[in-house]
């Protein structure tokens, strides 16, 4: 399944390419420009300023810190869990992001 943002990327592609031979490819291509980098900040920036992680959560990610040995760990977790904060707090390779 395509994202909206990787959409966008497709569309200002393709409006950059039409820059060069038509006047409507530059305010297109800022357009939607403009509109990739909100999505980028909303989807994506907004998350790594700003984790937002239960107490629960947060205490299993201590205790893994504290009781995983990075070198031989491997954690399963599910996109967009708390499971993804693994590598920065405790240093153990996890499956998804």
């Amino acid at each position: 399944m395509i994202e909206i943002g990787e959409l966008i990327g497709h569309f200002w592609a393709l409006a950059v390419m039409l820059a060069g031979t038509c006047i409507a490819g530059y305010p297109l291509a800022a357009l939607l420009g403009v509109s990739g980098w909100f999505q980028h900040v909303r989807d994506f920036q907004n998350t790594a300023v700003e984790p937002r992680v239960s107490h629960e959560a947060w205490e299993a990610l201590r205790w893994s810190g504290e009781n995983l040995n990075p070198s031989t760990a491997y954690v399963a977790n599910l996109y967009g869990t708390a499971g993804a904060y693994l590598p920065a707090v405790a240093g153990v390779v996890v499956t998804d992001w």
